[in-house]
């Protein structure tokens, strides 16, 4: 799959919040299908490491690393 490097960095930090939602879900006690919700976070983790190893490519094209933009706020 190739994705254009303009998407990139939207891309991260979209699945970056994504993770962080989920995150917040499994701390529910109303959730209650907690295995699903772990294994769509361990295939968004696969994603960000995919879309960094490709940022990382193209690293020369972009203003920031990886790190700056997934540190993000809280």
């Amino acid at each position: 799959m190739e994705i254009d490097n303009y998407w990139i960095p939207t891309l991260l930090q979209t699945v970056r919040d994504g993770i962080r939602y989920k995150e917040g879900l499994l701390t529910s006690e109303t959730l209650r299908d907690i295995e699903a919700h772990e294994e769509d976070l361990m295939l968004r983790g696969d994603l960000i490491a995919y879309l960094v190893e490709q940022y990382n490519k193209h690293q020369a094209d972009f203003k920031f690393t990886p790190a700056q933009l997934l540190e993000g706020k809280e």
